[in-house]
């Protein structure tokens, strides 16, 4: 859980970094591109932005564009706060109220076009015929099976990430997910469109405005159909500093300094392996990189007493009688070897179960928040499951789902 957690923090930052000049209309530096990830980019990009505020330059902002995009963060930030004092306002987007107050100082400001949102003069322009001649050529095989791979794994690891946003804690379908990216990439190659995954700052916006069910997916996507297509003019209107603000703002709350506290009480361990996927994923804007996170969870576990023999596979003994089911676990149990646990929860007809984790001497962050979903799901379908044997554990942290080990005699 600590690494899709930092992925998700990493997406924050990068937005950040690549918005925040567009938001106060602050050209990034000499000599750095705000699209190249790398560590000197992000350094230039906030460490200069003080002075080139402050001094008049060539590399001076438009203070017009700043005061747009500071009103739209402003307005972002503390709209949550008047919801709470007028009911009224609960059915009200923030990001419409700063889009009323953005476009009529976009024309006060009498921002020129490459300051505003610029679209296709015709929309059908973008809807093109592809060659399809060289489709079986091993330059294109190898490109469409990259594609193929880095955009499954993104989608999954989004996918997993807003599993972790909803306030609900729902389970995505991971395989209707990849049919779905498959059938809309294969439909969307045909006329010319760039490869999609499932996305994370659009799916935390639908969550952050209400969104509860798919349907809300589908409303988002249409109604961006149907603006590109009827609301092309208003749209070229927006100036682009409170986009930049929005996304600032969705960037804020993906890396947000609760973030940071919450991995820090969860336990030194798992804010390292935080703090080390962002370190990674942040100057390259890899997210593949979420595997080194991993790495460093699998030789903490080890560390802390997990046996390679239990490592990816639980050491379960189960017995039943009557109603109620008993599964006793030793050697570890992780994110690593929670899947064969999982499998024999389902396997499990008993109205009643007991797991008794007494002689695990391991059981880390990502275990303990499967165990309390599991125990959720449990209780929504009528049954019990009743978690013992943890007297003797020291958790890592100070959350009930903190990692825990088994105290030595």
């Amino acid at each position: 859980m600590a690494p899709v957690h930092g992925l998700l923090a990493s997406i924050g930052f990068i937005i950040i970094s690549k918005q925040s000049h567009v938001m106060l209309g602050n050209p990034p530096p000499p000599g750095v591109d705000s699209s190249e990830p790398s560590w000197h980019a992000y350094y230039r990009l906030f460490a200069d932005m003080p002075h080139r505020i402050m001094t008049n330059d060539a590399y001076h902002p438009n203070y017009q564009i700043m005061t747009v995009g500071v009103l739209s963060l402003v307005i972002l930030f503390a709209f949550p706060w008047f919801k709470k004092r007028f009911k009224f306002l609960a059915v009200v987007p923030a990001q419409l109220v700063v889009l009323l107050v953005a476009i009529p100082l976009g024309y006060f400001f009498a921002l020129t076009e490459t300051q505003r949102v610029v679209l296709p003069a015709n929309i059908s322009d973008a809807i093109v015929t592809p060659d399809f001649s060289h489709l079986m050529s091993g330059t294109s095989l190898k490109w469409i099976l990259m594609f193929f791979l880095v955009g499954s794994l993104e989608s999954l690891l989004s996918a997993k990430a807003i599993d972790i946003l909803d306030p609900w804690k729902r389970k995505t379908n991971m395989n209707r997910d990849l049919l779905g990216v498959g059938v809309a990439n294969t439909a969307v190659a045909a006329v010319g469109g760039l490869p999609m995954i499932s996305e994370i700052l659009r799916s935390s916006a639908n969550i952050g405005s209400g969104g509860r069910t798919r349907l809300a997916n589908v409303f988002h996507g249409l109604f961006l159909l149907l603006s590109i297509l009827f609301l092309a003019t208003a749209i070229q209107r927006i100036p682009n500093a409170a986009l930049g603000a929005m996304l600032v703002f969705a960037g804020f709350r993906l890396a947000s300094p609760k973030e940071f506290g919450h991995m820090w009480h969860l336990g030194k361990e798992q804010f390292f392996v935080f703090v080390l996927t962002i370190l990674c994923i942040v100057p390259t804007g890899n997210l593949l990189l979420v595997g080194v996170g991993m790495a460093a969870e699998l030789l903490i576990n080890l560390f802390n007493g997990a046996s390679l023999g239990s490592l990816f596979k639980p050491q379960l003994a189960f017995s039943a009688a009557g109603g109620d089911a008993r599964l006793d676990v030793g050697g570890s149990l992780t994110f690593a070897n929670w899947i064969p646990l999982k499998k024999r929860f389902d396997a499990i007809e008993q109205q009643t179960v007991t797991l008794n984790l007494a002689h695990a001497a391991l059981v880390d962050h990502t275990a303990m928040e499967k165990l309390v979903q599991t125990q959720r799901e449990f209780g929504n379908g009528g049954r019990t499951l009743n978690i013992v044997g943890l007297e003797n554990h020291r958790a890592f942290g100070h959350e009930p789902t903190s990692g825990r080990k088994k105290a030595t005699a």
